[in-house]
């Protein structure tokens, strides 16, 4: 039987939650050898908040591949994954549903002025009188 590769994730999103993350490593379980978060592996899985650089690639000599879960790249040294033949590989479709919403709530909550409103209310102010204007 073939060795199954080893995936690690670096790096954790502010809302994956602990089902969503057991819910992915049931699902990958058959496919690669899942290791504990930032350890050694050959494919890799990082957030935008995670540097992929020389210092953290000799973290991670095994590594082969490395997937970014954004649809930038800005935090991947190109240079550095080259000099140790690395491919990379982003996914930009898999937040786009909670960019699009987040993006959807604070166009709205600006036009509404939800924040005044709700510093208005906070402070014991009526501000319905301001409504028609908003």
């Amino acid at each position: 039987m073939a060795r199954r590769p080893s995936l690690s994730r670096w790096g954790r999103s502010s809302y994956e939650t602990d089902a969503h993350l057991a819910a992915e490593a049931a699902a990958l379980d058959p496919l690669v050898e899942l290791r504990g978060m930032e350890h050694d592996a050959e494919i890799l899985v990082v957030t935008s908040q995670v540097r992929v650089d020389g210092a953290l690639l000799e973290r991670a000599p095994s590594a082969r591949l490395v997937i970014t879960t954004t649809s930038g790249y800005d935090h991947l040294d190109r240079v550095a994954l080259l000099a140790r033949d690395v491919q990379a590989a982003r996914t930009p479709l898999a937040r786009r549903d909670a960019v699009v919403e987040s993006s959807l709530e604070l166009l709205i909550s600006g036009l509404r002025q939800t924040a005044w409103l709700t510093a208005q209310g906070r402070d014991g102010r009526w501000a319905r009188d301001s409504l028609p204007s908003l």
